[in-house]
């Protein structure tokens, strides 16, 4: 478990950081600090349990007055405190390179540490409870799986309202609207050149751009370096943009960037990765701090940075919960179709299965064993309260799953977002029947009276 820890805290990232130094006493500065900080408990959760069964957790369920049970419980807490704290250090010194020191981090990881405690030391009661207790625990579960799925559809929502009433606030404050122009803000008028000159935190882009039009405006730009658009934030967008070459780094390059007026923040952002383009939209995650999913197209920039002669043609729509891409690479002379290569298109639903892309960094939703985490991510929110609710019927199990899901199926829809696929909530209905059988089994066997010896 130390190893994880060691490989998950203390290997180098590679990444630059933002044009600002950030404090180590700032808790929310990071620009995914909500999402380390749920990375961070959760990955000192096992060690927390690890100590609990080696003895250090007996005494979270003793009585509060008598002091001696309560010390193996300090002590390891104590000790996962001093691992985080070894752990900041190392960052504060440099150690390794592209990480950073921050509090919210050392609290994190202590909070982690004593819920794996917590949890160690009422396992008999989490596993095996009595009827009453998990009738209670069932209830309390499926308030937790409606919150946290339902937040979950609202983190990968388009977030639209903030920046629109911005636009109005400013629009307000810099002239008198006429009942005319007051409907103009995503007219063709307001999609402009932005005055930014380059895209906070991201190198620059050394191919080049032929001709870019946002929602059928074309921009005005030729040559290297990211377009930069600015434009009132809208749930609806379409990109079209022509690229000669690309860039001849590995990092991740904006091509188009497109923000809000009063931000440089991106409401779209179209980058390029070595021969792959990546497509990013401003979601209500990425304002709380949480990670926010890519659609990812692979290979299809040209294999040579400096080839010239191939043109990229890319584009893009966002509307609600849906992204989609299509890229298809043709000769820059080319005057019909028949040069072109096949298009490549790709697809992303903004829904909350992936809510464990959210809340870690480590793993993106455009990695391989994405499905494989998103059913696994379904699964696990269904399996507790099909454990819980074993004492009754399958039928009944059933029943409650479903009406689980038709509340976060409103939910989504309540928020823009879109809705579990088929497979998706059949894996919701798999986690809810393994929970029931695998309850249904424990409850056939011997129920230990005494509890398990620490190691």
């Amino acid at each position: 478990m130390l190893s994880v820890i060691g490989t998950a805290t203390l290997a180098p990232t590679g990444f630059r950081g933002g044009n600002t130094p950030v404090s180590p006493l700032c808790l929310t500065c990071a620009r995914t600090w909500l999402a380390d900080a749920i990375s961070n408990v959760a990955l000192f959760v096992p060690l927390g349990a690890i100590l609990g069964l080696m003895g250090a957790a007996r005494s979270a369920s003793a009585s509060a007055s008598n002091t001696t049970t309560r010390a193996p419980f300090v002590r390891a807490l104590l000790l996962a405190s001093l691992l985080s704290l070894l752990i900041e250090a190392l960052q504060y010194a440099g150690f390794p390179p592209g990480r950073t020191a921050s509090l919210m981090d050392f609290c994190t990881n202590s909070g982690g540490a004593a819920l794996g405690l917590l949890l160690v030391a009422h396992r008999h009661t989490l596993l095996r409870p009595a009827p009453a207790v998990a009738r209670r625990l069932g209830a309390a579960w499926s308030v937790l799986l409606v919150t946290g799925l339902g937040l979950s559809a609202w983190a990968v929502a388009p977030d639209t309202a903030r920046d629109a009433m911005q636009q109005d606030a400013m629009q307000a404050a810099t002239q008198r609207p006429t009942r005319a122009h007051a409907g103009m803000n995503n007219t063709a008028a307001a999609i402009t050149l932005s005055a930014l000159p380059h895209t906070p935190d991201y190198g620059w882009f050394s191919g080049v751009s032929e001709s870019v039009t946002v929602n059928g405006v074309p921009i005005p730009h030729r040559g290297t370096g990211p377009v930069i658009v600015q434009m009132p934030r809208t749930d609806t967008l379409q990109l079209s943009a022509h690229v000669r070459g690309r860039d001849e780094g590995v990092a991740t390059v904006p091509i188009v960037w497109i923000h809000a007026p009063g931000t440089s923040s991106p409401q779209l952002m179209l980058a390029q990765r070595d021969r792959d383009l990546i497509v990013q939209t401003r979601l209500h995650a990425t304002v709380v701090g949480l990670a926010t999913p890519q659609l990812r197209v692979h290979d299809v920039m040209p294999s040579t940075p400096r080839d010239s002669t191939t043109r990229t043609t890319v584009e893009v729509r966002t509307r609600g919960g849906m992204l989609s891409v299509q890229a298809t690479n043709a000769s820059a002379t080319a005057t019909d179709a028949a040069t072109a290569d096949a298009t490549t298109t790709a697809t992303l639903a903004l829904s909350p299965a992936l809510g464990w892309s959210l809340i870690q960094s480590v793993i993106g939703n455009t990695s391989r064993i994405a499905p494989l985490l998103s059913t696994l991510w379904l699964v696990l929110w269904f399996l507790p309260g099909g454990w819980w609710l074993s004492r009754r019927s399958a039928p009944w199990v059933l029943a409650w799953a479903s009406t689980m899901l038709g509340a976060v199926a409103c939910g989504a829809l309540a928020v823009g977002s879109s809705l579990l696929s088929g497979w998706q909530v059949a894996a919701c209905l798999l986690g809810a029947m393994s929970g029931y059988s695998w309850g249904r089994l424990a409850t056939r066997r011997p129920n230990p009276s005494a509890p398990l010896r620490p190691l």
